[in-house]
């Protein structure tokens, strides 16, 4: 047997305990980390779960009336407050085999290659975490850690030129910059004869210097454990302060970075950058599965109908067949499905080459990069082969929706509130999924994200410079709601928007600018009252 198959038989097996053990507390209906027999739900993790007593108020018991069920069939009736990771509840028994086995591959790190585990090796070169769960903590979004150095869970693009446009990537980092390295990646690559300290940055690089006085100001991360990388972080945050029309004060944070670059290398040229923190991982199989011309019927690239709103679809070209197709995952929905989606963070985040990706991020001038190549799995001559590959992505299509608040008062007045500010014009709530490449269980499901997954202008206040996927600078794919009130829970913190600059709803909210600046200003014109109740309603769903 090889040791591929051998890995799988092993996280098959611990799959099968797993769910025995869960089947076996549900039907003894006895452990004081499970929901009571009278309250149904499928709570399967690995990790166990919280009591409901530590659960926030809207998902400790099963109320008299709650909001719709977020994820159709497929959510859960009660909900960890550990973890988001549980697969659909309307998956049959051997769909959440194959969940758990994908979930392993996320869970568990990579090493480098060669190695005993021959199933699990090939990091790098370069990488920024050595598995996808060290930035998706528990299938939730990245963790931010205000006032320190750049947590693990953000990664930087990259643009250049005038205006950070460019149809080619950088010609010493590509388009994303990884912080760490393999021992020997790095290299020397000595600087051209009449480069500079000054040159390091380059001129079109964010230079703290130049910004107004910062709250606070990060050391720069040390080099990994493992290897110098292509670079190292260091973070400033600015203080902006406003007011609400109450008189209540209120202020928010912008981020700048600063590349700190090992001496043998120099970030030349007018380069941009774009820090970006993961996602949250739910549902992503229920969005693609609404139908393309559900989401295209929304686009309203030139505002034909005059209310200020003109989301716009991002056509890309598929990695693999190169047809020109709808893009709905990242930030800027630039990657077309799951599946190229989870390709490319496997490729550009930890280094780990695959069907979609064969090749390694080095660049033509990363010379002792391209030299150590990483072993590849023989059948497949990439690290992680088709069959590994396609767990990970079925698991990444069917983690479950937690299940949605109750309709207190508070949340009533906010649902009115939310709709009378134009956020649904964005958000837009509810759709019904067509076929799904994932599983028949994903098919026809009355889902609500609260996303268009349409690109809209944001304001300069959040315009990047790294043109990444072709939007304009100030473009961004409305990211959907659901699950948003649970996740300070799972975390430990809260941090919302592309690079999690944002402490709360309320600065995220405030944040908005361009086609959601009336949004916005509306926001900021409610009273306390009116205010709590508008984010209450975005906690509950």
């Amino acid at each position: 047997m090889t040791a591929r198959a051998k890995w799988t038989c092993v996280a098959v097996l611990a799959g099968c305990v797993a769910a025995a053990i869960v089947d076996a507390l549900n039907d003894a209906g006895r452990s004081p980390s499970l929901a009571p027999p009278s309250q149904p739900g499928r709570l399967a993790s690995p990790g166990g779960l919280a009591p409901a007593s530590g659960l926030p108020a809207p998902y400790r018991s099963s109320p008299p009336e709650k909001l719709p069920p977020p994820g159709g069939a497929t959510t859960l009736a009660r909900q960890s407050s550990r973890t988001f990771v549980y697969p659909a509840a309307n998956m049959d028994k051997d769909g959440e085999l194959d969940f758990w086995t994908g979930f392993a591959l996320f869970r568990d790190p990579w090493v480098i290659a060669p190695s005993s585990t021959a199933a699990r090796d090939g990091l790098g070169p370069f990488f920024n975490a050595r598995a996808c769960g060290t930035c998706h903590r528990g299938g939730g979004r990245g963790e931010i850690e205000y006032g320190s150095s750049p947590p693990i869970p953000v990664v930087v693009r990259l643009g250049i030129g005038a205006n950070g446009r460019s149809p080619a990537p950088h010609p010493d980092f590509g388009t994303q910059l990884q912080t760490n390295g393999i021992p020997g990646a790095a290299g020397p690559k000595p600087l051209a004869p009449d480069a500079s300290a000054a040159d390091a940055l380059g001129p079109g690089a964010l230079r703290p210097e130049a910004l107004e006085p910062m709250a606070s100001r990060a050391d720069a991360a040390g080099p990994s454990a493992f290897g110098t990388g292509e670079a190292t972080l260091s973070v400033r945050w600015r203080t902006l302060r406003g007011t609400f029309a109450d008189g209540t004060p209120y202020e928010l944070l912008a981020p700048a970075y600063e590349v700190d670059q090992p001496a043998t290398w120099a970030l030349l040229g007018n380069v941009q950058l774009s820090t970006r923190v993961a996602p949250p991982l739910l549902g992503l199989g229920l969005l693609e599965a609404i139908p393309a011309e559900v989401i295209l019927e929304r686009a309203d690239p030139d505002d034909r109908d005059g209310d200020g709103i003109s989301g716009r679809a991002n056509r890309v070209p598929h990695p693999v067949t190169g047809e020109t197709v709808l893009g709905r995952f990242g930030w800027k929905a630039d990657q077309p499905t799951l599946e190229t989606q989870v390709a490319l963070a496997f490729r550009e985040d930890i280094g780990i080459t695959n069907g979609i990706h064969p090749d390694e991020s080095c660049t033509e001038s990363q010379l002792a990069c391209r030299g150590l190549r990483t072993v590849a799995d023989a059948p497949h001559n990439v690290e992680i082969g088709d069959d590994l590959f396609d767990y990970v992505v079925d698991f990444a299509a069917n983690i479950a929706l937690p299940p949605a608040g109750e309709w207190t008062s508070a949340v009533r007045l906010g649902s009115e509130l939310f709709r009378q500010a134009g956020c649904d014009s964005c958000h837009r709530p509810g759709y019904t999924t067509g076929e799904s490449a994932h599983g028949e269980h994903l098919a026809q499901q009355a889902i609500r994200p609260y996303t268009d997954l349409l690109l809209h202008d944001m304001g300069e206040g959040l315009a990047d410079r790294t043109g990444d996927g072709g939007p304009g600078d100030p473009e961004w794919r409305t990211p959907p709601l659901w699950g948003l009130g649970l996740a300070r829970h799972i975390t430990g913190s809260e941090s919302y928007l592309h690079d999690g600059r944002a402490r709360t709803i309320a600065e995220a909210i405030l944040w908005h600018g361009g086609e959601a600046a009336e949004a916005r200003e509306k926001f900021r014109s409610m009273d306390r009252e009116r205010r709590a109740a508008l984010e209450a309603f975005v906690r509950a769903l």
